[in-house]
């Protein structure tokens, strides 16, 4: 992929789009008292307006159509269908609480449509081969999932914009080396990135707004498009796309099973993710959420590469490259309940 003064302007657009809309958002929402109010489950301490992260939304929607027209970016058009459900879903449940069974209907519907969309492969894992009708049972399972610890990672200032960043950069980087045939080009993962660098210098290190649930539902099922993308093309650059998101998937999960286990009620809002419990320990935000990029670009990142280069199988670079967060998330006790 070749890059040329076009291709930096729309990517400058796409920053400043972001970051001047966050700024509209943010005014609307103080007027209008869309905002944020902590609670004893909450890692913050001062109310907050919300739904920033449609400034995201809404420049990556708008990439779509300008990317059409210039022929510079490949998206196909009909995914917008099922992001738009979760974002539309997402915004009204900022503005006014829209129930939990409601929210997993849409997102079951959308997460049909992705799978009906993409013909998924057989899926061989170690020992065994998985048809294609199980796969797919399994990805209308995953991108549900995907699209709510997406969410529920979002809650210390930074960590899920910058999650973001670093994974479709790392989605970029991927298609435009490996996988050209790709559904979703390098250019677009590129214009999204730079649009959550542009809602990030409102949200870190200090969040003069949050994301919501607009937005965090949105990039949750644009991770899912870009792995079951991968998963179409090569199982092995979909296994370097797990690795990618490795921090989120590990403490999601983790905390979700020990919850699970212990006769929680996964549904009720809590604090007991790694991510938050080190927040607490360390006093800080931005030292978890540097400590995750860190993470992400000194171990995850080399972990992918050498999975996607063929150096280390798949089966054996995804556990290796988990143990990292793994054992951070053990050591934080990720999921037991904080008293």
């Amino acid at each position: 992929m070749m890059f040329d003064l076009l291709d930096f302007v729309a990517l400058l657009v796409a920053f400043l789009s972001a970051y001047g809309l966050t700024g509209v958002i943010r005014r609307y929402a103080l007027a209008r008292d869309i905002i944020d109010v902590p609670g004893s489950r909450s890692s913050h301490i001062q109310t907050t307006p919300r739904a920033g992260g449609a400034s995201i939304v809404a420049v990556a929607l708008a990439a779509c159509g300008a990317g059409f027209w210039a022929d510079r970016v490949t998206f196909p058009g009909v995914l917008l269908v099922p992001l738009v459900l979760i974002a539309v879903v997402g915004l009204v449940d900022d503005i006014k609480n829209v129930s939990a069974f409601k929210r997993l209907c849409v997102q079951l519907l959308a997460a049909a449509f992705i799978v009906y969309f993409f013909p998924l492969p057989e899926l061989a894992l170690p020992g065994i081969i998985l048809p294609p009708l199980l796969v797919s049972c399994l990805a209308l399972i995953a991108v549900v999932w995907s699209v709510n610890l997406f969410n529920f990672m979002d809650g210390i200032n930074g960590i899920a914009s910058l999650q973001a960043v670093f994974v479709f950069l790392g989605f970029a980087i991927l298609v435009a080396t490996a996988a050209p045939e790709a559904n979703i080009s390098p250019g677009y993962w590129l214009l999204l990135a730079a649009a959550c660098v542009g809602f990030l210098l409102w949200n870190f290190p200090v969040a003069k707004i949050f994301m919501g649930d607009c937005c965090s539902g949105f990039l949750g099922l644009m991770v899912a498009l870009g792995l079951i993308d991968l998963l179409c093309i090569s199982q092995r650059l979909f296994v370097a796309g797990l690795i990618l998101h490795g921090v989120f998937i590990i403490d999601a999960t983790a905390t979700l099973l020990v919850r699970l286990f212990t006769g929680e009620q996964v549904q009720s809002a809590h604090r007991d993710h790694a991510y938050q419990k080190a927040s607490r320990y360390f006093d800080s935000h931005t030292k978890v959420t540097l400590g995750v990029a860190a993470l992400n670009f000194f171990w995850l990142a080399p972990w992918a590469l050498l999975v996607a280069l063929s150096v280390v199988p798949g089966w054996l670079g995804l556990p290796l490259a988990y143990l990292a967060p793994l054992g951070l998330a053990l050591c934080f006790k990720a999921g037991i309940k904080t008293a």
